[in-house]
C-alpha cells in the first residue's frame, strides 16, 4: 500500500513539470534529502517502498537519481557495517 505512495511520488515527479523543476532545484545530497522532500509533499515511504516502487520502472533521468541516491544510501550502510568490526578492536 505504502509503496504505492513511493511510485505516486515517482509518477507526479514525471507527470509535474513543477514538482519536477522543484525537485532539481533542490540538488539533494542524499537519499534522506529526497525523502524529506518527498515527505514535505505529502509523500511519506521509506528508502525500502522506493526501491520497491522503482523496480521494473521505465528507466529516465528522474529514475536514475533515485536509484543512485538509493545505491550511494546502500553503500554507505554497507562501508558502516564494514568499518564497525575495526572501530570496536
Amino acid at each position: 500500500m505504502i509503496t504505492n505512495t513511493a511510485r505516486n511520488f515517482v509518477e507526479a515527479l514525471e507527470d509535474d513539470p513543477t514538482l519536477q523543476a522543484h525537485f532539481l532545484e533542490a540538488t539533494l545530497e542524499s537519499l534522506d534529502g529526497v525523502l524529506d522532500f518527498a515527505n514535505t509533499r505529502g509523500f511519506v515511504f521509506t528508502v525500502e517502498e522506493l526501491e520497491t516502487a522503482l523496480k521494473g520502472y521505465p528507466d529516465n533521468s528522474i529514475v536514475r537519481q533515485l536509484r543512485q541516491h538509493i545505491h550511494t544510501h546502500k553503500t554507505k550502510l554497507y562501508l558502516a557495517e564494514m568499518v564497525k568490526p575495526l572501530i570496536l578492536k
